[in-house]
């Protein structure tokens, strides 16, 4: 591992498809003492819920893919009718 003296990246993305991997890693930047902002996707509510008691924000990907499919098919049907 390489230790820095001063922090590159402000933000680390944490994107990994195992929930428990985003854990383990996020779990390991705070143990370091990396100055940095960490945020992770999850696949479930739950695991939202999990990473934010761990001061993480977290951001449900499927929700948000679904929430942005619906926009579209929106915006489609719209276009559509006129």
């Amino acid at each position: 591992m390489m230790c820095l003296l001063e922090p590159i990246e402000e933000i680390v993305l944490l994107a990994v498809p195992n929930h428990h991997s985003n854990i383990h890693g996020a779990t390991r930047i705070r143990a370091s003492g990396f100055n940095c902002c960490v945020v992770a996707i999850a696949k479930q509510e739950t695991e939202v819920e999990e990473t934010l008691k761990m001061g993480i924000p977290s951001f449900n990907l499927y929700r948000l893919t679904g929430e942005g499919l619906e926009r579209e098919a929106i915006d489609e049907i719209k276009l559509k009718e006129s």
